[in-house]
This record gives C-alpha cells, sequence and structure tokens, in this order.
C-alpha cells in the first residue's frame, strides 16, 4: 500500500476486479488499491467510474481478502451493484477489511451506485470488519437473501449513508436487535440475544436508523440476554447505539439510539 505500489482500477464497463466462478477459487487478496477514483485516491470524477462494482467476489470464490483498498465511484449499471459485493452460495469465508468504501483517502465523498458492501444469495461465514469505514453510499450495508447466514459486522465506522446495515429477511438468521435500556458515564446496559456479542456505538444520526460512528465499548450478554460493561464516555446530549452478534456469527444492528449519552 506504500506510494507506487498500489493498482489505480478505475473507468472500467464492468467490474473492477471480480473473482469468481468454482470453489477452488479461493485465497486470493485484493490489498492497498484505488478502484473506481484517480490516481491520488482523493476524488472519484465521472470518468473513473467502474459501472460494475468495484470488487466482486461471487460464485463459490472462497476465503479471499478484501483489504486496505479505497472503494467508491463504482456499481452503477444497475441493480444491488456496489463498492464490494460477495454473491451466490459458496463464496464463504471471505474477509473485508480497512476499506475505505464509498469515502476517498481524504474524506472527500465518492459514494457507489446503490450499496457499499453488500453479501447476498447464500455467502456464509463473511466477515466484514474491523476498521472498514462505509459512508456516502445510498445502502451502507446489506445483507439478504436466502441462506445468507453466518456474516458477521464488526468494528466498523458508518456515516452519512442512505441506511445504515440492512438485513433483508432471511439474511443472517432474523435474530432479534438489541435493546439498551439504560447509559451512565462509563456502562452501557440493555438486553441481547443469549450469548451474543454486544458492540455499543457512538451515533453519527438519532432515529429510527442510527449508524455506528465510533465503537465505544463491547462485551457479552448473559445467557438470559442481559448485558451490561463498561463503554467510554461521550459528550452529553449524544446518543449511542449497539449491535449484536450471535454465537454462531450473525450480527444484527442497530439497537435504537434512545439512550441519551453522557
Amino acid at each position: 500500500a506504500g506510494p507506487n505500489e498500489r493498482n489505480v482500477i478505475s473507468g472500467n464497463l464492468e467490474e473492477g476486479v471480480e473473482i469468481s466462478h468454482q470453489v477452488n477459487t479461493a485465497n486470493n487478496q485484493v490489498v492497498g488499491n484505488f478502484i473506481g477514483t484517480e490516481p491520488s485516491g482523493t476524488a472519484g470524477p465521472v470518468w473513473a467510474r467502474n459501472q460494475g462494482s468495484g470488487i466482486f467476489v461471487e460464485d463459490g470464490s472462497s476465503n479471499n481478502l478484501v483489504a486496505n483498498n479505497v472503494v467508491g465511484n463504482s456499481g452503477w449499471t444497475c441493480c444491488e451493484q456496489g463498492g464490494i459485493i460477495v454473491d451466490w452460495f459458496y463464496a464463504n469465508g471471505n474477509r473485508i477489511t480497512g476499506n475505505l468504501v464509498g469515502v476517498s483517502l481524504n474524506g472527500t465523498p465518492i459514494p457507489n451506485g446503490t450499496v457499499g458492501i453488500r453479501v447476498a444469495d447464500g455467502p456464509h461465514n463473511t466477515v466484514i470488519g474491523p476498521s472498514n469505514t462505509v459512508a456516502y453510499n445510498p445502502k451502507g450495508i446489506v445483507i439478504s437473501g436466502d441462506n445468507t447466514i453466518y456474516n458477521t459486522i464488526t468494528q466498523n465506522s458508518m456515516f452519512s449513508n442512505g441506511t445504515g446495515i440492512t438485513l433483508v429477511p432471511p439474511g443472517n438468521a432474523g435474530i432479534q436487535p438489541p435493546t439498551i435500556t439504560n447509559a451512565t458515564v462509563g456502562q452501557a446496559t440493555g438486553n441481547a440475544c443469549s450469548g451474543c456479542r454486544v458492540e455499543v456505538f457512538s451515533v453519527a444520526n438519532s432515529g429510527a436508523a442510527p449508524q455506528g460512528l465510533h465503537m465505544i465499548g463491547a462485551g457479552q450478554a448473559q445467557g438470559s440476554g442481559g448485558y451490561s460493561f463498561q463503554v467510554d464516555a461521550v459528550p452529553a446530549g449524544s446518543y449511542i447505539t449497539a449491535t449484536a452478534t450471535d454465537v454462531q456469527g450473525n450480527t444484527i444492528a442497530w439497537a435504537s439510539a434512545g439512550a441519551q449519552g453522557f
């Protein structure tokens, strides 16, 4: 990812990068590239658009790593194309970490056409995180489709998307979202699925569909589903939200942002 070591993959009529077709298409790495940008990675002019998705992993390709890329300005042809797409059965065990999705290297918005990151139509055991920044896309992260289960979303930053995390039934097994019942200085308390990992975030927006901006704490729900653990303080008048991930890796989001910050 150093100077002159990355690829600039822009202006294509279809995908920027496609990894596809067969279960033995596996263990590939897409690391440190500028996808859908001009050469500095700081803007997404029209001429740099990828008409298909920026990175498309599909149809059985498994255990691939997508890391530390700038992915924007892609997925403009139709449907649910966008920044990073994992699609179709047996596309299992892929990891998406440390990417800027919809936002450039200097923070300039470079939204993707429909969605920032989408996992759909059957993949298992995808891990989205840690350290992705997903911003300015019409939809931030979408998990959808038959048998699309055991997919984990963890320790990311999301803001200024039209929607944050969207789970389209039966995507990710339909577990119930966590709740936050109380927030005091340094402590968050609520309920989640039994034994789930709960991640608490400061939010970029309050309301019905909050987006987690910064993770401020994490802990384990008890067998009864109750949780209470230490979190970092946020400014007075702020709001917090939470995700929960069950023991099989299914993540659900978000808790209502109705719990006031400290």
